[in-house]
């Protein structure tokens, strides 16, 4: 089964994840930005399309190397907080502070451990 990918409107592209094995009934969106984004809720099952199409669009190696990234990151913000504190409400709060200011600037910086 070949990629397919259509433009949204710019910025936007459709990547059709081929639910119940049908066209155009469901998509992941990739947001092509300086960091690009991909937004996907769909089963395991859609990962092998979502892959293949960002390749179609020449982005697999970016976003992979974004998500690595950002996984390292979050990482870091969790060790660190487990290393302050083995209270779990501190725990959950700090996590949540996090997540919330992440969302906020749009995960764009790079999480400040020193700000925790």
């Amino acid at each position: 089964m070949d990629a397919v990918t259509f433009e949204v409107q710019p910025g936007i592209t459709a990547i059709d994840t081929f639910f119940a094995g049908r066209q155009r009934c469901t998509a992941a969106y990739l947001l092509d930005a300086s960091e690009p984004t991909v937004v996907e809720t769909g089963p395991a099952k859609s990962v092998e399309p979502v892959v293949a199409g960002l390749g179609r669009l020449g982005k697999v190696d970016r976003v992979c190397d974004l998500a690595k990234r950002r996984i390292q990151s979050w990482s870091d913000v969790v060790r660190d907080v487990i290393d302050r504190t083995d209270d779990p409400d501190e725990i959950a709060s700090l996590l949540e502070r996090e997540a919330a200011r992440d969302v906020q600037t749009g995960a764009q910086a790079e999480i400040d451990l020193e700000r925790l």
